[in-house]
Order: structure tokens, then C-alpha cells, then sequence
């Protein structure tokens, strides 16, 4: 059986096992893999499947939100009611499982096929993967985008007599990467840089250049005028208002300090983030960070070794290898940005990033294997591939296994009870603020506004003029749904504005973190110094 067959049937494998992990309750998925952010997008979309435009909670626009994705799932949520979180969660796996043919595709460009197949069969049943596709947000599209991106691109790289226009059809595709996810616009740029650095005449090169930059460019400026329209901002308030949370408290507790200290502090907290990053995909590919980066030395230290026994198999491999280098730069470029700028990492925001780390290894193993059989094929080398891919999906399934009953997001299961105290005892016409509103909007019949400013920009705006307690005063919030340690987080950032009187009426603490912490999802009333209800 060929190569291309062979993971065909293991992507159909993968994804039969994941659909049941898709079609549980509400009860396991929510504190399991289930984000927060992925009822942001169901709000959205029930929104505009019912003609309000693009908002959450049904009055306030809003450009926090990543529009491929959320536009995928308008069909979803207007056919499937109910059951949309189940059907948008199959479609989420399916294109996490997809992704695996533009990596091997990637990396039969230069590697041979034994290595690509195993470094997709090790995305097809690597935890990270599997389980943070089931979170429901962008990531999956946006990864198997950036997939067929990079492939259009070395395709287009081996016809140097290709017009501009294949070109800009390769622009259109990036920008809907960067539609899918802003990410993008990094990959993008390295195509662009790497057209332009390309073989042939300069004014060849430039000309494939700017025609896949113009139409890239075409392609997500609807998005962005809309966005400046209709919101009043360009960037998306969803990265911007985390990005403004976490550098305010980091200005505020270094406030005189010299130059040189800021800068040693902005340092070693970017340092500390990577790590807490690296931490973190590490265990959600099933192993603590010790046992991750042993993995990756081993890798590096075996690579280092076929390089070192056979000089004439590595110089022909980097030749080959080299054609790969923007998909490796693509995930550090990202890494770094996410690590030294935004300092608040969630989970999918790494997706991509080991999308281009199984491309790296891909490349590495192809080295090994190249070394080992010294230009020698045949039934033993494929025994040893065959062998290595089972292994490597026996061990990763079991770890998925292992970490799927932990569950990744337990936290939110006392929000989601909250979220059904607050629709069966609160007023149908009550308004709700929360700053972690998503399950809250999506579960609850009555009107609930985001207060962190994630997708809602008139937030963000209040968030910004230190007065976000006076606007849910303004918007007429009679409940808040937040946990007390959220609550303190909020006092500090807006120190001039204090919080208003807030009376408990219920409390959910079933999560033993929050236990351990004090620390349970309360359902306040607030104080009727102008924040009663209508």
C-alpha cells in the first residue's frame, strides 16, 4: 500500500476515535476541552444567523472574534440549534485531522516518505492536537490554511516560469490564513521576503512578490475597513485587550523603576512566559517539560550523529531541506511574539507552532533515516519505520488518554453551573456582566455583556479610561458573574475606579482548584448606586 493510503486510513482512524470524545454532554466537555472563547464564537454566530450583525451579546459590535472561523459556523448554528457545540467540535476535529496531509505534503517536498508519514502520524495522535482541537476555536482551520499555504508556495517555487497571477491566487489563499487566524500574516510575510529572494531575474522577483502581496493584501481589507467601521478599531480587540491586561499590572508594579530595571523586568518576565509556554505544550504532548526536552535533545543529539557518521547524506539533505526553512521560522517568529509581547498564552495559540514543529522533526528524522540505512532500502528499513510509527502513536494515544481524563479546563464547570443557576433563578430580563462572559452568554436566556473588553469594544474602551464599572452601570448590569480572585485582578487594573457594592446570591465551587484557592464563580447582585436592574 502506498505511502498517501497508508494516511488516508490512519486520518479516517483518527478521526473515528475522536467524534465520540465530540458528542458528550455539556457536563464533561466544558471542564474537559471545551474553551470559554468557543461560546464567544457560537454567540457570534447565532447573532448573525439571526441578522444582528456581529456581536456576543446581541447590542454591542464587535471585531474580537477570528471572521473564518466564526463564518464557518453560522451554517452550523442555524441548522444544528441545539447541538451546535457538538457539530461545530466534529468540525473542528475533522480539520485538525486534515491538517495531516499538508505536513506530509510539506514534507515530501524534501524528505523522503517513511519520515513524512510518521511526523503525520504523530500530529494525527499527538495529545496537543487532539485534545486542543476540542477546545472549538480557530486553530484547527487556521493550521491546515497555513498547511496549504506553505505547499502552494514550494509548488509555485519549482515553476520559475509561473505568472503573477499563480502568484496572487498564492496571496488570496494567505489571506484567508490570515482570516482564519492573524497569525498568518507572519507566514505571509516570510513567503513574501522569500519570492522576492527567489531564483530568476530581479524584476521577475519582484513582480511575483507584489502580486502575491497586493493580493493578500485585497483579501483581508474588507475585514479591517469593516472593522475600523463598525467597531472603531482595526486590530481585534480580543488580542488587545489581553495584551493592555497584563502589560498595565506589569507598568503599575514597576512604576519608577530606573531604565535598566524595567528593562531587566521586561526580560525576565518574557523569559518566564516562554517557559510557562514551553511547560505547557510539553504536557499537552503528554509529557512534563524534564521528559519533553530530553525528547528533543535526543532528536538533536541523534541528527547530530547520522550528520557527523555520513557528511555526504547531510550535505544532501540540507540541500533538500533547506526549501522548508520559513515553516520552522514561521513557529519561532510566533513563539517568540506570543512569549515577549503578549504574555497571556492560551493553549490554541501554540496549535500552529507545533504544526511546524512535526514539520522540523519531520526533516530531522528524514537525516536519521537517511544515515542509518546508508542509501539501503528494502523490508528492514520499512520494518523500522512501521515499527517507530506504532510506537509513537501507541504512546501518544495513551497519554491522550491519560490527560482527556484529567481534563484540561476544570475551572469552567463551575462557571457553566453557574451559567444554569443564573437562566432558571435570575430575571428573563435581567442584564448580566462577566469578564468571562462566553458560557454565561450561550447558556443564559438573558442578556449578558462582556466586561474584559474581549468582544466588546465599548468595554475595551471604558477598560482603557479606568472606568469599566461605571459603564456596566451605563449598560444597566444588575448581576455580575465573576470568581473573587477575577474581581481583585479588575481592582487593581482600574485602581482609580472601585468596585461597587455587590451582594452574593449564589456560589459554585465544585472544581478542586478553586476549592483549594477559595475561590468559587459567585453570582452577585450589584449594589443600586446606579447598577440596578431595569
Amino acid at each position: 500500500m502506498s505511502a498517501g493510503r497508508v494516511l488516508v486510513a490512519c486520518m479516517a482512524m483518527s478521526l473515528l476515535i475522536r467524534i465520540p470524545l465530540c458528542l458528550g454532554p455539556p457536563e464533561t466537555l466544558i471542564p474537559k476541552v471545551v474553551s470559554d472563547d468557543m461560546f464567544y464564537y457560537l454567540c457570534i454566530a447565532r447573532h448573525i444567523a439571526r441578522g444582528d450583525g456581529a456581536t456576543a451579546d446581541g447590542e454591542n459590535p464587535t471585531n474580537g472574534f477570528h471572521p473564518l472561523w466564526a463564518l464557518l459556523l453560522v451554517p452550523v448554528v442555524a441548522i444544528a440549534g441545539g447541538d451546535a457545540l457538538r457539530w461545530a467540535l466534529i468540525l473542528s476535529t475533522a480539520l485538525s485531522v486534515l491538517a495531516a496531509w499538508p505536513l506530509y505534503r510539506l514534507l515530501r517536498f524534501s524528505c523522503a516518505r517513511a519520515p513524512a508519514l510518521l511526523a503525520a502520524v504523530a500530529w494525527l495522535s499527538c495529545p496537543f492536537p487532539v485534545l486542543v482541537a476540542l477546545s472549538g476555536v480557530e486553530a484547527p482551520l487556521f493550521t491546515l490554511l497555513l498547511g496549504a499555504t506553505a505547499c502552494a508556495f514550494l509548488a509555485l517555487g519549482r515553476r520559475p516560469d509561473a505568472p503573477p497571477a499563480a502568484w496572487a491566487g498564492l496571496g488570496l489563499l494567505a489571506g484567508a490564513t490570515i482570516m482564519a487566524r492573524f497569525d498568518g500574516a507572519l507566514l505571509a510575510l516570510l513567503i513574501a521576503a522569500g519570492a522576492l529572494a527567489g531564483s530568476g531575474p530581479r524584476a521577475g522577483r519582484a513582480a511575483r512578490s507584489a502580486a502575491f502581496a497586493l493580493a493578500c493584501s485585497l483579501a483581508v481589507a474588507p475585514w479591517f475597513i469593516w472593522s475600523s467601521w463598525r467597531t472603531g478599531f482595526i486590530f481585534y480587540t480580543s488580542g488587545s485587550a489581553i495584551l493592555h491586561q497584563q502589560h498595565v499590572l506589569f507598568r503599575l508594579a514597576h512604576e519608577g523603576a530606573s531604565a535598566p530595571r524595567y528593562a531587566a523586568a521586561y526580560l525576565l518576565r518574557s523569559f518566564s512566559n516562554a517557559r510557562d509556554a514551553l511547560r505547557a505544550i510539553s504536557y499537552l504532548c503528554g509529557a512534563p517539560l524534564p521528559a519533553g526536552i530530553a525528547a528533543l535533545a535526543g532528536l538533536c543529539a541523534a541528527a547530530a550523529a547520522a550528520a557527523a557518521r555520513s557528511p555526504a547524506t547531510f550535505r544532501k539533505w540540507l540541500g533538500r531541506a533547506r526549501m522548508l526553512w520559513f515553516v520552522p521560522a514561521y513557529g519561532l517568529g510566533a513563539f517568540l511574539l506570543y512569549a515577549g509581547r503578549l504574555w497571556y498564552s492560551q493553549d490554541w495559540y501554540y496549535y500552529s507552532i507545533v504544526f511546524a514543529g512535526c514539520v522540523a522533526a519531520g526533516c530531522l528524522l528524514d537525516l536519521i533515516g537517511g544515515a542509518a540505512a546508508g542509501g539501503r532500502g528494502g523490508a528492514a528499513a520499512g520494518g523500522a519505520w512501521t515499527i517507530a510509527g506504532a510506537l509513537v502513536a501507541g504512546v501518544f494515544l495513551w497519554r491522550a488518554a491519560v490527560l482527556w481524563e484529567r481534563g484540561l479546563r476544570g475551572w469552567q464547570i463551575d462557571m457553566y453551573r453557574a451559567a444554569a443557576w443564573s437562566a432558571g433563578n435570575l430575571p428573563r430580563d435581567a442584564r448580566i456582566g462577566s469578564f468571562n462572559s462566553g458560557i454565561l452568554a450561550y447558556y443564559c436566556p438573558q442578556t449578558v455583556i462582556n466586561l474584559d473588553g474581549v468582544v466588546n469594544g465599548a468595554a475595551y474602551r471604558a477598560i482603557l479610561d479606568g472606568r469599566v464599572f461605571a459603564y456596566a452601570a451605563e449598560q444597566r448590569i444588575g448581576y455580575l458573574v465573576e470568581t473573587p480572585n477575577s474581581l481583585r485582578f479588575r481592582s487593581v487594573q482600574a485602581r482609580r475606579e472601585p468596585l461597587p457594592p455587590l451582594e452574593p446570591l449564589h456560589a459554585e465551587m465544585s472544581y478542586p482548584g478553586a476549592v483549594a484557592r477559595a475561590n468559587p464563580v459567585v453570582v452577585y447582585r450589584m449594589g443600586r448606586e446606579g447598577h440596578g436592574t431595569r
